[in-house]
């Protein structure tokens, strides 16, 4: 993701800023630290790596309407907003653009560094469940290799209810696919519909093997929402379909995840024509999304 900006008015590796009384005070927003980590889970789920674009030499620092008086907080320590910039490009992966790099470079340097790349995962074994900053590093035994990746990850508090149904509903509706859960999803059959000129449209889900951990220490507990959302050539929501599959799984049922994965059929009814069908599941035990979309035509 490119996002052109002239920085923000805090430390990106300082997870302690947002509960600040004094910066809480100057942004005016309690709740920013709620929007902070939906952020960070956001871009960790969907896998997303930021190339800061530094447009700060097109602004005026000193500018602020004149109902205000005084310069906003984000003109505030501008000084050290390339740090800042850098910080976060580390952080997801990305690399910083300076303002000496036309956009278009900064384009093409992170189409070509999408192109090809590993995904790891990890399990944070570290016992604490304290908010903040976790660090990263790989290494490899190659010599004359560069290795740019995620240098850290952002843990947060505990999910709120609410808080799941909008993650669930930015993954259906994200111009970008969800990564932090491996799936695939084809449509495999239609029919007629319970309304007369309507169609039945049946789909599979699948969640390869191992994709989902099963930990004895919480029971062996299996919580999974499959989603659907259908949009018309208008971008129109026509259609939607959800459930939750949940319940303590016995030892067979636990072999059978691991070893063959996880199918679940859904279905929804549509008019004849194109749509554009989003799907997403989301592994609540283990704080895992993933999302597909593609084109559906139904006849």
């Amino acid at each position: 993701m490119i996002w052109a900006t002239a920085g923000f008015p805090f430390d990106v590796e300082d997870s302690g800023a947002f509960t600040n009384g004094k910066l809480v005070n100057n942004l005016g927003d309690r709740g920013l630290m709620t929007l902070y980590e939906q952020t960070w889970r956001m871009l960790e789920a969907a896998n997303i790596a930021v190339y800061p674009l530094d447009v700060s030499e097109l602004v005026n620092p000193a500018n602020a309407a004149a109902n205000i008086g005084r310069p906003r907080p984000s003109h505030v320590n501008l000084d050290m907003h390339v740090a800042n910039l850098e910080n976060f490009a580390d952080v997801t992966g990305g690399r910083f653009c300076t303002h000496n790099i036309d956009a278009k470079q900064c384009f093409d340097e992170a189409a070509k560094d999408s192109s090809d790349y590993y995904l790891l995962g990890i399990y944070d074994r570290s016992g604490t469940e304290r908010p903040g900053w976790r660090k990263l590093s790989v290494r490899t035994a190659r010599t004359g290799v560069q290795i740019r990746a995620r240098n850290g990850y952002y843990l947060g508090g505990q999910h709120e209810p609410e808080n799941d149904a909008k993650l669930m509903e930015m993954a259906l509706f994200s111009p970008f696919d969800y990564t932090g859960l491996p799936i695939s999803v084809k449509v495999t059959g239609m029919m007629e519909g319970s309304k007369p000129g309507m169609k039945k449209v049946f789909f599979l889900y699948t969640i390869p093997p191992a994709a989902i951990r099963v930990d004895q220490a919480q029971g062996s507990q299996l919580k999974v929402e499959f989603a659907a959302a259908a949009r018309d050539s208008k971008g129109k929501m026509v259609g939607t379909f959800s459930r939750v599959v949940e319940g303590k799984m016995n030892l067979t049922q636990e072999q059978q995840v691991q070893q063959k994965g996880i199918l679940f059929t859904g279905a929804m009814e549509l008019a004849p024509g194109d749509y554009s069908v989003s799907f997403a599941v989301a592994d609540k035990v283990n704080e895992n999304t993933g999302s597909v979309a593609g084109p559906v035509k139904v006849e």
